[in-house]
């Protein structure tokens, strides 16, 4: 797979999602993961998550065949998705 995705990349990765699932223009799923971890020393409260136990953060987006097409690791546990999605490159590449 190529990192950097053509526009026509981008085309069909959407039609297959439309064929799938009915909804039109969806380009990839994302969603985030706590991954458990021990409280990294000097921390304090940043991998602290709402699940009350320490992590940090595996997103994932993915297309309609579940194929990885961007990952970020090591998002705090106590961002949610949207912040980590919005600070990653993938985010800053959509806004």
């Amino acid at each position: 797979m190529r990192p950097n995705k053509t526009e026509d990349d981008w085309i069909a990765i959407a039609s297959k999602f439309y064929e799938r699932t009915d909804f039109p223009n969806v380009i990839g799923a994302v969603d985030g993961k706590h991954i458990s971890i021990v409280q990294p020393s000097g921390t304090e409260s940043m991998h602290f998550n709402y699940k009350k136990f320490f992590s940090f953060v595996l997103m994932a987006w993915v297309d309609s065949n579940y194929h990885f097409l961007f990952v970020d690791i090591g998002g705090y546990g106590t961002s949610g998705d949207s912040t980590i999605f919005h600070y990653s490159k993938m985010g800053k590449k959509t806004s």
